[in-house]
């Protein structure tokens, strides 16, 4: 019996052993999807700021380009 009750203590322990490195593992893990998402908001944002400030350029070489035209 006390063999027994060893072994269980034994696998026990290995047991939790394993979790709490899983649990490490995946704290990790979270905290590079956290990182990952902050940064994917940054590049959305620097994105969108491209874009508008690309749109507005695009904008001005237009009317540049008409007024060279005369097509006021």
């Amino acid at each position: 019996m006390q063999t027994t009750t060893d072994s269980m203590l034994v696998t026990m322990e290995s047991t939790t052993t394993t979790l709490e490195a899983v649990v490490v593992r995946l704290r990790s893990v979270d905290e590079r999807f956290l990182r990952m998402e902050t940064h994917a908001g940054r590049m959305a944002r620097l994105l969108g700021t491209l874009a508008e400030s690309t749109s507005e350029r695009f904008d001005n070489v237009e009317k540049r380009l008409d007024a060279l035209e005369g097509k006021h």
